[in-house]
């Protein structure tokens, strides 16, 4: 178990942001390992596709200015069926180079293929000029070309079966990626609420149960159980403190209450010895006679009037002992109450930090659904550019089956062309599904961020009423010391007033000593005693109204 709250939180925010450092190690290296293994992977697929898709134009173009020589015998063919072959061989040792090694035969048979058709053509243009060509040399050239052309398909095919293949399991990976942030976020936001719950389950109780006993206390009233101490945080050391607090309070009241009691019984006792006194001193102005056996009656009620006094003045000095721990206690609690108002600070801070988080990570998510838009927008482009192409090829052969046989080289070309079109419109269609995809995912996983965000927000409101909980306990303390603090003043006004009693009740017991011994000097005496009595008597009626106001201060307090 944490032995603090800090500990509990800085523990619970240390675990959401492994969990984000998780989650952002595992899209990076999803990322990267698409990155590495696939994208230079279709780039090369792409590039041998568009390396045979020339060799087929090339292969047409040759067909095409053998068949124009024949027909018009422009010696100009010649020259650019020469020029065309060697651009074919240039553009097929291109292939060799970059071609994978399992398609090495495949291409190799193309460029044996090739060579023979090169050497059939220039026999045909030879014998043609001669005019010895025959009917079995030209099908054999027609057939080298098929040759040509259905090897060329062929490893077209292949390596359009490998793109298709890279790419399904580029999207399949993608999607795998996808699903796995999906999860872990919901992980993050799952966990950020059950720690947030058990946060507040930990603390608010605690928390409730402190401020209902200092609220009470501040009304005066300590007749509440001691509250229970469950585990080793600072909410539990206040309650302890508390529990102190509230125990000497019980006791220094109860011990105020008894020497307020006791401190009027004297007042009381000590108003009658100075009546008593009083009435003594007017007998002696009266008859002189009986004043030595009156001073001795008074001389003994002034001694008894100064033990009273003397009891009196150790009870007020108890009180202000008391008094002084019971300060003591409550200044202990406000630093405390302090202490905590500071780590729930701390703790608004932390959800703050993971707010502003949350928030950038949302930013991000938003700016990949647009790159996401604007590239389905590019695919779109190449959508209607394709069908272009495929609307330019289909006019191409048109115009090739209206030129008859002078025209089938040409349609060939617009054939390839209008399947490579419809090739990159399909393409083209599966990108923009995939990016849509992608888009959609990203959407989720702002909606998830956001959601978050709210959990969040609402952990931000929690700590903010903890600490309006801690201001309130902090305003109970306050009052708690200024009622503290005024019986202070009302402890040191009795005991001013004490010790004043004490010393005119010492002073009228010299007046009557020197009365008894100086029978000569009794009317000045009597007259010193009798002012001294008055003073006297009004000092005890003062002492029985601080003892009063004491009374009525104690009687605040509802005891155990």
């Amino acid at each position: 178990m944490f032995s603090s709250i800090k500990a509990k939180l800085m523990t619970a925010f240390s675990i959401l942001i492994l969990l984000t450092i998780v989650i952002g190690a595992i899209g990076f290296n999803t990322a990267r390992t698409i990155d590495n293994n696939y994208t230079e992977l279709l780039e090369h697929d792409v590039e041998q596709v568009n390396i045979i898709n020339e060799l087929l134009i090339l292969q047409g173009r040759i067909v095409g200015d053998v068949r124009a020589y024949m027909l018009y015998e422009n010696p100009e063919y010649v020259t650019k069926i020469v020029a065309t072959q060697d651009e074919f061989s240039a553009t097929l040792q291109k292939l060799e180079a970059t071609v994978d090694k399992q398609y090495a035969k495949q291409v190799a048979t193309i460029a044996t293929t090739a060579t023979d058709y090169r050497t059939i053509t220039k026999d045909i243009i030879t014998n043609f000029k001669n005019n010895k060509l025959s009917k079995d040399q030209l099908a054999l050239g027609i057939k080298t070309n098929a040759m040509i052309f259905d090897e060329s398909h062929a490893l077209k095919k292949a390596i359009q079966d490998d793109l298709t293949t890279h790419n399904n399991e580029l999207n399949d990976l993608t999607t795998q990626a996808l699903w796995l942030i999906a999860i872990a976020l919901l992980i993050i936001i799952v966990a950020g609420v059950i720690i947030t719950y058990v946060a507040n389950r930990s603390i608010s109780p605690s928390i409730i149960a402190t401020t209902e006993v200092m609220d009470k206390m501040a009304k005066g009233d300590l007749s509440m159980p001691a509250l229970p101490i469950k585990g080793k945080d600072e909410v539990s050391k206040m309650a302890i403190s508390l529990n102190e607090l509230l125990t000497r309070w019980n006791i220094v009241v109860q011990k105020m209450g008894q020497s307020s009691t006791d401190l009027a019984a004297q007042s009381e006792q000590l108003s009658a010895s100075s009546e008593e006194s009083l009435a003594s001193s007017e007998m002696v102005a009266q008859a002189a006679e009986s004043n030595m056996a009156n001073s001795e009656s008074q001389a003994s009620h002034i001694l008894q009037s100064i033990d009273s006094l003397t009891e009196v003045g150790e009870g007020i000095n108890q009180i202000a002992t008391s008094n002084e721990e019971m300060l003591q206690a409550a200044t202990n609690m406000r630093s405390l109450v302090q202490d905590g108002v500071g780590v729930v600070r701390e703790v608004s801070d932390h959800m703050t930090a993971i707010d502003t988080t949350i928030g950038e990570s949302t930013q991000i998510m938003e700016v990949m659904a647009q790159r996401a838009i604007e590239i389905e927008e590019v695919s779109a482009m190449i959508t209607g550019i394709a069908e272009q192409t495929n609307l330019l090829a289909l006019n191409a052969a048109i115009e090739a089956a209206r030129a008859g046989e002078n025209g089938k080289g040409f349609a060939v070309v617009a054939d390839e062309v209008r399947k490579l079109a419809e090739e990159s419109r399909q393409s083209a269609a599966r990108i923009e599904t995939m990016i849509q995809d992608v888009r959609l995912a990203a959407e989720q996983a702002v909606q998830s961020i956001q959601s978050g965000q709210t959990k969040v927000a609402e952990g931000l409101a929690r700590s903010a009423a903890s600490l309006d909980v801690f201001t309130t306990i902090e305003g109970s303390v306050d009052d708690v010391n200024g009622r503290v603090e005024t019986v202070s003043a009302a402890v040191q006004q009795i005991q001013a007033m004490s010790s004043e009693v004490l010393r005119s009740s010492t002073y009228l017991q010299e007046l009557t000593e020197q009365s008894s011994n100086s029978a000569q000097d009794i009317g000045a005496a009597t007259e010193e005693q009798l002012a001294a009595m008055q003073e006297i008597s009004a000092s005890t009626q003062a002492l029985a109204d601080l003892a009063q106001h004491l009374q009525d201060e104690v009687n605040h307090f509802t005891l155990r």
